[in-house]
């Protein structure tokens, strides 16, 4: 068996500090919520970019980006934290979502690029909220829950916004 296959290897590998090859359920989830975190932000940043919006919209993206961007960089860290390596979303469902989004502000309707914004928050609200009851440390837990807050902030102002 080669030398990366064996037990002792993997257990000096971990005792290093290195990433793990498998995740456990708890890596997997903080990895998809990660991925859709840079997913997310990488459309706001997109339809921030977008000249077809108005003012105002922009302004309220651009808040909800300044927002979120450090709670993304902070699930980074927790993911490492983990042993484990954080992985930028799914490039071609952002291309796909962002063309959808500028699709819809270039006819105009600033309201439907605003719920399909809601939606993605949403979803990823209902991502986050069964890895907030997985047991995390204190500190894990506030962050966690520091995202809980902004995704229902963020989804009032989008609706007021629309």
């Amino acid at each position: 068996m080669p030398h990366w296959c064996s037990l002792e290897m993997c257990k000096y590998e971990k005792a290093q500090g290195a990433m793990t090859l498998l995740r456990n359920e708890r890596q997997e989830r903080l990895a998809a919520l990660h991925a859709h975190g840079e997913e997310l932000l990488q459309r706001y940043r997109s339809a921030i970019a977008t000249k077809a919006i108005a003012e105002p919209l922009r302004n309220t993206l651009a808040g909800i980006e300044r927002e979120r961007t450090p709670l993304v960089e902070a699930l980074a860290e927790l993911e490492r934290a983990h042993a484990d390596l954080p992985q930028p979303g799914d490039p071609e469902r952002v291309v796909i979502s962002e063309m959808i989004d500028r699709l819809s502000t270039a006819t105009g309707e600033q309201r439907s690029l605003v719920g399909r914004l809601r939606h993605g928050d949403e979803e990823w609200l209902a991502e986050l909220e069964p890895v907030l009851q997985m047991g995390w440390s204190p500190g894990e837990t506030d962050l966690l829950e520091q995202l809980a807050r902004h995704l229902r902030r963020a989804h009032k102002t989008l609706a007021a916004a629309a």
